[in-house]
């Protein structure tokens, strides 16, 4: 029996369907379900991992998207230091400084009016 059985077991008693402890509030509003369809591997590896951090599956994977989407600028980076190579950093420099001239381009005509 896995911890997801032994869980489902524990709730079917009325006795264990009352809130223990005071009452935690998340920070944000959550705004809709998304279902998303798992392996069997995948699923039970999450519980696993959920089990382990001390969260429900739904707070874990929470966590993990927000974790994945603030990481997303260095990932990135990483992607495209393995797709450029060396040059990822001089590709990158020079990207910044077209951007900076195409700012410059468009702000300084309206600075000096």
């Amino acid at each position: 029996m896995n911890s997801h059985d032994k869980e489902s077991e524990f709730y079917k008693d009325p006795a264990n369907q009352e809130p223990v402890g005071p009452a935690r509030r998340r920070k944000t509003t959550l705004t809709e379900v998304v279902p998303i369809r798992l392996s069997t591997e995948t699923l039970e590896r999450a519980r696993t991992k959920a089990d382990n951090d001390g969260r429900s599956l739904a707070a874990w994977i929470r966590e993990l998207i927000d974790s994945a989407l603030d990481a997303e600028p260095d990932v990135d980076r990483l992607l495209a230091a393995h797709r450029l190579g060396t040059f990822s950093g001089v590709h990158r420099a020079a990207r910044s400084a077209y951007q900076f001239d195409r700012t410059r381009d468009w702000l300084e005509p309206r600075l000096t009016r």
